[in-house]
Formats: C-alpha cells, structure tokens, sequence
C-alpha cells in the first residue's frame, strides 16, 4: 500500500492505491471475459449444430439415382425401416424382419415389388423407404415420393423451428407422422437435450392434440 501523506506545505488530499483491491478488480474482470468468451463459443458451436442437423435435413432420399427404369429382377434395392418398432414385409416366398426405425436390409427388386403389391400402404405412406430412385419411378412411386422423408430428417426434424415442424407434419404421411411423434416421444425420455426445449413440445403436442408429455409420463409408469 503506497501512501502520501499530507504536510504543511503540501495540502493535497491523501490519496491511497490498494494493490489488493485492485488486483481482485482485475481478476474479476479476467473472469467476466472468459465467462462470455465461454458463451459466444457454446452459441457458436449450438449454431453450428443446428446448421449440420439442417443440411442433414436436405439430405436425398436415395441411395442411388438413375434415369434409365429398366431394372433386372435380381438387382438389390436397400430398404431402411421408418417404422419405430418392428416391420414384417412378406415377399412372394418368405417375410421380411425389421426389427426397429433405421434398420436396412437389401432385397432383389423382384422381392421388392412383391412387397409393394403385399403392402401398398406401407409403401406408399413411408412404413419403409426404398433407396433407389431408379425401383421408385419403376414402382410408380414418384408421388408418394415427393413428401417422403428420409431417416436423418425424421431424427431431426426436432431441430428445426417450430412452424417448420407443423408444416412437415401437415404433408407427410399418417405413418410417417406417427413416426415422427413416436421418435420425439422416444427422444424426451431419453432426457437427449434436443427435446428439452419444453415449449416446442407443448407447440408440437398443440399442434396434434396429443399431450406429449402425458403419453411419456404413462409409458413410464407402465414400466416401472
């Protein structure tokens, strides 16, 4: 502590520094802008988060795409199951197991136009997807196709804002709407932090009048 003290011919005000004091000031300050360094990084990186899980949403819904529609019998065609839980599609011989949504398996295009004739719902309302433009245009699909989803969009759609959430689940299918509450649902129970925004939550239960939170709570109690 530096002091100047007053004289007679000085009249001056004492004046004190407190290195001390000064010191905490500074290291205070050191804190505040590392704290908000620390913030702009987090809301830089949810930024870049949202960014991803948005050109993920762009992704294509095939595999493959092809102009040519002549397709041989015996060429494999990669299926991915939409569906959350288990998917049985029979073909002409034998049925076909999914076990949960994301699963693939690849079939011969003569399996899978047996399967389209023995599901056409399903088919046509995103129960499955077929990754291959080329057996879609073959199939006479191509309407369907237009408001079909992919996987990486139905996983995150959670993502997006909130009217784009209603719009989607305005023009895709009554499957694939099933689905996508069913993953959201799946997704707060998870306690995953995509769907702990509680507001859009409530907007999307709103929206379908479907108290999302109240389903959770009764899946939970069932079991316990």
């Amino acid at each position: 502590m530096v002091v100047k003290k007053e004289t007679a011919s000085d009249k001056s005000p004492v004046i004190t520094v407190d290195n001390e004091s000064l010191a905490n000031q500074v290291s205070d300050l050191a804190a505040l802008v590392k704290s908000l360094l620390e913030q702009n990084q987090k809301l830089q990186a949810e930024k870049e988060e949202q960014k991803s899980a948005i050109t993920k949403i762009e992704n294509s819904l095939y595999e493959t795409a092809e102009d040519k529609l002549d397709i041989d019998p015996r060429e494999y065609v990669k299926l991915i199951s939409l569906t959350d839980g288990g998917l049985n599609l029979a073909t002409n011989t034998t049925v076909i197991r999914f076990n949960d949504f994301g699963v693939t398996k690849s079939v011969t295009f003569e399996d899978l136009r047996a399967i389209v004739d023995n599901h056409p719902t399903s088919a046509k309302e995103g129960a499955f997807l077929i990754q291959n433009e080329k057996a879609v245009k073959a199939l006479y699909l191509e309407d369907e196709y237009e408001n079909m989803l992919n996987k990486d969009q139905v996983e995150s759609i959670i993502t997006l804002p909130i009217h784009e959430i209603k719009k989607t689940l305005d023009t895709v299918s009554a499957t694939l709407k099933e689905t996508i509450v069913s993953r959201i649902i799946k997704g707060i129970m998870s306690g995953n932090s995509k769907f702990q925004d509680r507001g859009k939550i409530l907007e999307i239960g709103n929206h379908i009048k479907k108290d999302l939170y109240k389903i959770v709570t009764e899946i939970e109690e069932n079991n316990k």
